[in-house]
């Protein structure tokens, strides 16, 4: 079996010991769940990395770049907290 290498590939087969987090700081795209040997989808598009502070939310966060808020709460799911690494889309 081969591995199809690109610059961001829309699929990964999760090797086993990787988390999501290792695969969303790889790709930097973000990856909510990971199982060793399944096939995930990466959100396509570019993405940039924001630390989240005391106060934000998604909504606000979101805001901040031009995107919805529910857009955002989608792709990284869970909640915010301080020094959070949220995955924020680049819109062109």
């Amino acid at each position: 079996m081969y591995e199809l290498r690109s610059e961001k590939p829309l699929f990964y087969r999760v090797k086993d010991g990787q988390a999501p987090r290792d695969i969303s700081l790889r790709f930097r795209c973000p990856v909510r769940s990971a199982c060793p040997g399944e096939v995930i989808v990466l959100p396509e598009g570019d993405f940039i990395e924001y630390r989240a502070h005391a106060g934000d939310s998604f909504s606000s966060v979101a805001q901040a770049f031009g995107v919805s808020g529910e857009e955002l709460e989608a792709l990284n799911g869970g909640h915010v907290y301080p020094s959070r690494r949220l995955y924020v889309p680049v819109k062109r």
